[in-house]
């Protein structure tokens, strides 16, 4: 919840100045990814609409993704590694494609 808070109010008001954005895989959902600290909440979907907002309403210049770290009692489980793989995949495709779009619309 808090983070979706954040997230909201800060893109709520366009602002001039590029924005850096760091995304941290551990607010995400079990279901979406692995983390070694505490798991969060939030659908890799919401947290994609929340990226997306920020991209409509501020210049987005740069941003790092976080957390990646499926590593249990030294052991790495295969399908972890695979779910985190998959959502890396989505996140970097999709931020991608946002970051050329918008500086070909700059």
């Amino acid at each position: 919840r808090l983070a979706r808070s954040c997230c909201i109010g800060t893109v709520q008001a366009e602002n001039s100045i590029p924005v850096y954005l760091s995304i941290d895989k551990d607010i995400l959902r079990e279901e979406d990814a692995s983390a070694n600290w505490d798991q969060g909440k939030i659908s890799l979907e919401e947290l994609l609409a929340l990226v997306k907002s920020c991209f409509e309403k501020q210049t987005i210049a740069g941003e790092d993704i976080c957390g990646e770290n499926a590593k249990k009692e030294g052991n790495w489980e295969a399908s972890e590694v695979e779910k985190n793989n998959k959502t890396n995949l989505i996140l970097l495709e999709t931020i991608g494609q946002w970051m050329k779009e918008q500086e070909v619309n700059r």
